[in-house]
């Protein structure tokens, strides 16, 4: 069999272009503006303004603008019509890093001549993984077919849900998971050598429900004209390109034939003679993330606590794991460190607790953590014992705890200790008890940043293990066979860059101890004998040039905004898991 020509992934000079034909020949962009047309009284009535009296809309990658124009002249004109006592003006943010979209997109509202008195738009070369809007919210986040191109959807939905007002909404319209999505999976493999992954709507609907957040899914029909992919026309040849996201000019005719048939077999012949592919749209409508005041008496710098314990419904979590005629619940803290999370817990965690008292167990390898973490323990739990051991060579008591808990704790445990560790906490619980495990995926700062930092000071054969991440954990789990849950917590630390202190606290004490400093000594130890002290010292950690390359990803503006992602793993028997609250996770 010939083999077949490799198709390079199309330049940015071919996809303009090219996106232009394919967007004439698709009704998608024409019936999501119907179906914006058709909501936009709905979304102006349910944002109603409380201080401001201006709507306000930020639009990420909103290429050309086909959707961008039509939204905000439906929106002034509705304004205009029906909502003059509540809205009076309407501000329009849009995000476009494409220079020649950008370009085009601010041709394009200025030739609609909107009233500059009632209407503002800002346009920004820029992408939404850079752009920098301290302090502004919006009623609506629009994203119309450009989720794609994330790197981290999970970050992406998760900062637009914070950048939305609590009456607002994000509007997510993407490529549904038929037709046009099966197609490029199937058949474009022969042409680039590899297996194409289409980022499609189950896979978007499967990051929010990790994600817990709340949202509304629905379809919208659409057809793509494929007539003259067909034909295998100059036209026909260009739409299948951006179709498939591969230049395919040089593929010989014999090989597009294929590429031809396989839409073919999946198009319908309409009555007028041409043929119509189903390239229907998916619209999600998510939830903003709820209002959260820090309270004034809680000290803790970074996030990671504050986020575990609000959003988690921790009180319906620890009621449905105490057997009905028990009233006191029995906890064992793994790796408790000083207390950080019991403290977050204490004055974060939702839920009523009211008769239920927790005994408290805790485990650490620092004698120190363990002495301190009695200042700290606050209701409702109530400290019994103390242990400063590792959890390898821990021995724990069989058939015991109700809860056994490791929040951020297991970053130092190595790999192959794994399978023993997460056995001997499931045979620490009760019938009735479940393990939990916070940790950060390898996608977070806490995980990229020790490995930029050990690449750049020593020889592969020097360097240390690197840290056990969720995805290690996940993996063993399913190993050994065990049920498991699993949420994804998403968020962005914010560091005031111009704050050398304030950076150093987070990159070295937080990022870098955390990877490193086994016992709270300040020290980090793995590196004392490979590396110099101007490179293990604080300041000298900050002064190497690959330290700072990595540190210059995360900067916008006047601030550094590095990404976590932790997952919440829930794991025990499967009667159990299926008993907890919905926000704990879903079965992976």
């Amino acid at each position: 069999m010939k083999q077949a020509i490799l198709a390079p992934p199309l330049s940015e000079g071919h996809y303009v272009p090219l996106y232009d034909l394919r967007r004439e020949a698709s009704s998608m962009t024409s019936n999501s503006i119907s179906w914006l047309r058709l909501k936009t009284p709905s979304f102006l009535s349910q944002s109603q303004p409380t201080s401001h009296d201006t709507f306000k809309v930020l639009s990420v990658g909103a290429g050309p603008g086909d959707i961008d124009v039509s939204f905000l002249r439906e929106l002034h004109e509705t304004i205009s019509q029906r909502f003059t006592n509540s809205w009076k003006h309407v501000h329009y943010v849009a995000l476009e890093p494409n220079p020649t979209y950008c370009e085009r997109l601010r041709q394009r509202f200025a030739h609609a001549r909107f009233d500059p008195s009632t209407v503002r738009v800002t346009v920004h070369n820029d992408r939404f993984e850079s752009f920098e809007d301290t302090g502004n919210t919006y009623d609506i986040v629009l994203f119309a077919q450009v989720l794609y191109y994330f790197e981290n959807v999970a970050l992406a939905l998760q900062r637009a849900r914070y950048l939305t007002r609590s009456n607002g909404a994000i509007l997510v319209f993407h490529l549904s998971h038929t037709c046009i999505a099966d197609i490029i999976s199937e058949i474009i493999q022969p042409f680039t050598n590899e297996k194409m992954q289409v980022l499609n709507s189950t896979d978007v609907e499967n990051v929010l429900r990790l994600m817990a957040a709340p949202y509304h899914y629905q379809e919208l029909d659409a057809g793509l004209d494929v007539s003259e992919c067909l034909r295998l026309s100059k036209t026909g040849l260009n739409i299948m390109s951006f179709c498939v996201e591969r230049d395919l000019r040089a593929v010989p005719a014999e090989q597009l034939a294929c590429l031809a048939n396989a839409f073919r077999e999946k198009a319908t012949l309409q009555p007028n003679g041409r043929f119509v592919l189903k390239d229907p749209v998916g619209i999600f409508t998510v939830k903003p993330m709820p209002e959260f005041v820090k309270l004034a008496y809680d000290t803790d710098k970074v996030e990671d606590y504050r986020v575990l314990g609000r959003q988690v419904a921790w009180g319906k979590l620890l009621k449905s794991v105490v057997p009905h005629e028990k009233v006191d619940l029995k906890l064992l803290d793994v790796a408790c460190g000083r207390g950080r999370w019991l403290s977050a817990f204490s004055m974060y965690a939702p839920g009523r607790f009211n008769s239920l008292k927790i005994g408290l167990d805790v485990l650490d390898i620092s004698h120190i953590s363990v002495e301190q973490i009695t200042h700290v323990v606050a209701p409702p739990f109530k400290l019994n014992s103390r242990y400063v051991s590792r959890i390898q060579d821990a021995c724990l008591d069989q058939s015991t705890y109700d809860v056994v808990w490791s929040m951020h704790g297991l970053y130092a445990v190595p790999i192959e200790d794994l399978a023993a560790v997460l056995s001997k906490m499931i045979m620490a619980l009760r019938e009735s008890g479940v393990c939990m495990i916070a940790l950060a995926t390898r996608k977070s700062f806490y995980l990229t940043m020790p490995e930029a930092y050990t690449e750049s000071v020593m020889s592969r054969e020097h360097r240390p293990r690197r840290m056990t991440s969720a995805e290690d954990v996940t993996q063993v789990l399913r190993q050994l066979g065990f049920a498991f849950k699993l949420r994804t917590l998403v968020y962005e630390e914010r560091i005031d860059a111009r704050s050398e202190a304030d950076c150093r606290a987070y990159v070295v004490q937080e990022s870098m101890f955390n990877s490193f400093n086994a016992d709270n000594s300040g020290k980090l130890e793995h590196f004392s004998e490979t590396t110099t002290q101007s490179r293990t010292s604080d300041e000298g950690i900050m002064q190497i040039p690959a330290v700072q390359q990595h540190l210059r990803k995360f900067l916008r503006g006047d601030a550094y905004y590095f990404p976590q992602e932790v997952q919440l793993i829930s794991f025990g028997k499967r009667a159990v898991l299926d008993a907890l609250p919905d926000d704990v996770g879903v079965y992976c």
